[in-house]
């Protein structure tokens, strides 16, 4: 009986001071919360994402300082830079027209060097730009039509690359100058083209063909808004409040950073606000206006223009 009970207390004992020992053994052999996880060769560390991004848009800035004026013009139809590093935003796959214009360095050059040229210089170079851009548009149009007859061939048809993103450059040119009865010719040209190919294609859904080949109404609309402020002339109609607006601001097309590129949209690099050229204000219909409306709309900006 003496014996068991000496077993009994020994085991009790024993559970009572176990926690102290091993509480004395962890301090003195310390062990991590966690395991270090293995290397990923395949994760960018945030540094090395940085530099790359850096890297581009110095890249792009490099590449425009070589070019005059009337090569980034044209330069206004490559491709890559509508993606990066300019306006690419994860919620929508199509960016607006004109906010991917605006995001565009090249076109930044071409907008804030066309705006420091002597006014006859300026005045001389439009109607240049102008052609180009109508040449480049029904170039596209010929290729549209070419795609859906199934004529289109790689290797002999014209590739038009971004002509909508040229045209829209050279009415928003021609209103920072206050030449409104070019920017309305470019206007019409612009539908005119659209119906004529219309017509010689036989085209059977001739207003979807339209919507898809001319520029976005709210691309339209802002630029004849922008036309408006450039004069100063007052607005001929009352705006509806459901008509969204936003100011973008435009940096210098050779600044560290700008609104649209990558980095300042992740909150990873700030812009400078001594870079800031001007605030633009970019325009767009609300879901659920229909053609109509925004015809009324357009076509009452357009005819205050006229005047």
């Amino acid at each position: 009986m003496t014996t068991k009970r000496i077993v009994l207390w020994c085991c009790i004992f024993a559970l009572l001071i176990l926690p102290l020992v091993m509480r004395q053994f962890r301090r003195e052999n310390p062990q991590p919360l966690l395991e270090p996880e293995p290397e990923r060769p395949n994760v960018i560390r945030v540094s090395d994402f940085i530099a790359i991004h850096q890297g581009r848009v110095k890249e792009r800035v490099d590449l425009l300082r070589k070019q005059s004026l009337d090569e980034t013009f044209v330069y206004l139809l490559e491709s890559q830079q509508y993606f990066y590093p300019g306006y690419n935003p994860p919620s929508r796959v199509v960016p607006r027209e004109m906010e991917t214009l605006l995001s565009a360095r090249s076109f930044l050059k071409t907008f804030q060097q066309f705006g420091e040229l002597p006014r006859e210089q300026a005045l001389a170079k439009l109607p240049l730009f102008c052609e180009m851009a109508i040449e480049k548009f029904e170039a596209l149009l010929e290729c549209i039509c070419e795609i859906n007859s199934g004529r289109f061939d790689p290797n002999t048809s014209k590739n038009p690359g971004h002509a909508k993103h040229m045209l829209c450059a050279s009415m928003l040119l021609a209103a920072r100058l206050r030449e409104s009865k070019l920017l309305l010719h470019q206007i019409e040209r612009m539908q005119s083209l659209v119906d004529l190919y219309t017509e010689r294609n036989a085209i059977p859904d001739r207003e979807d063909f339209s919507q898809s080949a001319v520029l976005e109404d709210d691309c339209i609309f802002t630029i004849l808004m922008y036309a408006l402020q450039q004069g100063n002339v007052d607005l001929p109609i009352d705006i509806p409040d459901t008509i969204t607006q936003k100011t973008i601001p435009l940096y210098r097309w050779d600044a560290e950073a700008t609104h649209y590129d990558l980095l300042p949209q992740r909150g990873m690099q700030a812009t400078s606000p001594e870079d800031m050229v001007e605030q633009f204000v970019v325009y767009a219909f609300p879901f659920g206006f229909d053609s109509q409306q925004k015809k009324n709309i357009i076509n009452s900006l357009k005819e205050c223009l006229s005047k």
